[in-house]
């Protein structure tokens, strides 16, 4: 149902809202795409995958076309770069396209009905790669694009904790299911698997260490055995780690990479030693 509305005399319809903050990320990646050396895109069965495309010679641009493995609808177009993916045309994303994992996070379709002349670029950029677009008509003044966002689990010092997928096909949270070696209130650490990345917690080192050289994992910090924090430091949070949501023992859990040999520091804990290797801190998600 179309939504009229009225200002002053005049009548008009409501024929899509769209968040600012998606809207700024639809135009981020109409730049990704247009401007990368390797875009991709995709219309019908054809799907053409560019190399240095961004080079100044001719003779090394090169085009690569292939059958992909299901046709998408007249009127769809997908486009995407390393960082960014977008789907052009259908109103109901999820039905021609399942979100998948980009940049190693869980994603999902996030838009609406955006105005032609934003992702115009894209679709001359589909030309000039030998992809039709037609029955994507210019003539309308608004038109459907959804770009893949990564899912938001919550929050760290004000920094969005993204979920972190299990493998870059499978749009679903990853699993750790390492033993628990040590523990810090709520504060877990285990063994680091090779199965996949996330971000590191830095470990502070030096023996004149300052508060603006720690970085936060919620209420902790980690430093160096024989590493010196000056008892009258005045503990700040300057800087914070980017963990992602992972899932251990069937909850959710916020996770970093750490190196040891450390100490684990806490407000609210003693401290604990963490020994030499590779490990995963797994913190409970709280609210910010």
């Amino acid at each position: 149902m179309i939504e009229v509305q009225r200002l002053g005399s005049c009548r008009f319809n409501v024929e899509s809202d769209v968040e600012f903050r998606v809207l700024k990320r639809i135009t981020s990646a109409v730049r990704s795409i247009t401007d990368c050396t390797d875009p991709e895109v995709w219309a019908g069965k054809i799907m053409a995958v560019a190399q240095r495309f961004n080079s100044p010679y001719v003779s090394r641009k090169w085009i690569t076309y292939l059958y992909a493995w299901k046709p998408l609808p007249e009127g769809a177009l997908f486009a995407q770069s390393y960082k960014y993916a977008l789907l052009i045309g259908p109103s109901l994303p999820d039905e021609i396209l399942a979100p998948f994992p980009k940049g190693e996070l869980v994603t999902k379709w996030e838009g609406g009905r955006v105005p032609f002349h934003l992702v115009e670029p894209v679709l001359r950029l589909a030309r000039e790669m030998g992809i039709s677009s037609d029955k994507i008509v210019a003539g309308n003044s608004l038109v459907y694009a959804w770009v893949l966002s990564p899912v938001v689990a919550g929050w760290h010092y004000g920094a969005p904790i993204y979920v972190k997928a299990r493998d870059g096909f499978t749009n679903e949270v990853a699993e750790i299911g390492e033993d628990e070696i040590l523990r810090q209130g709520s504060l877990i650490f285990v063994r680091a698997s090779e199965n996949f990345s996330v971000g590191f917690w830095a470990v502070a080192d030096g023996e004149n260490i300052k508060a603006q050289d720690l970085e936060w994992f919620y209420n902790h910090y980690a430093i160096r055995p024989g590493a010196y924090l000056h008892v009258d430091e005045i503990l700040i949070a300057h800087r914070t780690c980017q963990p992602v949501e992972v899932r251990y023992n069937g909850g959710s859990y916020a996770c970093v990479a750490i190196t040891g040999p450390a100490i684990i520091w806490a407000r609210d804990h003693e401290p604990v030693s963490l020994p030499e290797g590779e490990f995963f801190a797994l913190h409970p998600l709280v609210d910010d």
